[in-house]
Formats: C-alpha cells, sequence, structure tokens
C-alpha cells in the first residue's frame, strides 16, 4: 500500500509510531534508573562515594535511555515529526509507572 500524499508505505508509518512510542517509554525507564542510582548514591558516605559516571546502574540507565532515544531516531525516519512529537507525551503517562 502506498500513502497517496507523502508516497510513504503504510506499514513504515506504524513501524515509525511503534518504534517512537516503544523509545520514549524505554528511555523514560532509563532516565529513572540513572535517578534511583543517584538516590543510592546520596546514601552513601560521601568518603566512600564514586563518582556517579562509574556506578553500573547509572551507566544501564544511560545504555538504556540511549536505546530509547535510537527508537525515536527510528520513528523520525519513517514517520512525520508532526506525528511523533505527541506519542513522545507517553513518556509522561509511563513516568509515575517507573518512578514508584
Amino acid at each position: 500500500m502506498c500513502d497517496a500524499q507523502n508516497g510513504a508505505d503504510v506499514p513504515d508509518f506504524w513501524l515509525g509510531v511503534v518504534s517512537s512510542t516503544v523509545g520514549s517509554i524505554v528511555l523514560n525507564f532509563g532516565l529513572n534508573l540513572q535517578r534511583y542510582a543517584h538516590l543510592k548514591l546520596a546514601l552513601v558516605p560521601v568518603s566512600d562515594r564514586t563518582h556517579y559516571t562509574r556506578h553500573p546502574m547509572w551507566i544501564l540507565g544511560f545504555v538504556i535511555f540511549l536505546v530509547g532515544n535510537l527508537g525515536d531516531a527510528v520513528g523520525l525516519t519513517f514517520t512525520p515529526q508532526s506525528v511523533i512529537t505527541p506519542i513522545g507525551s507517553g513518556s509522561l503517562v509511563s513516568h509515575p509507572l517507573f518512578a514508584r
């Protein structure tokens, strides 16, 4: 199938929508994991703390954040920005679920 307006395949459009939706949720999870690492480090005595960028949980959160942004980039490849931008608000819905 071909979309008459811009010549894009309809399955490509939905691939972009799904990719962006999943990417937004995944990057929000990564951000919350980084936040959790900061909270855990705040409980460690100052003399025993390492820099947060050396904390394994923070690094994992950052990698997950990057993967989520990659999903958004794939979404922008297949779907117009005017459709992808509102999908980013899905992270507002997923935030309370991850922030517990």
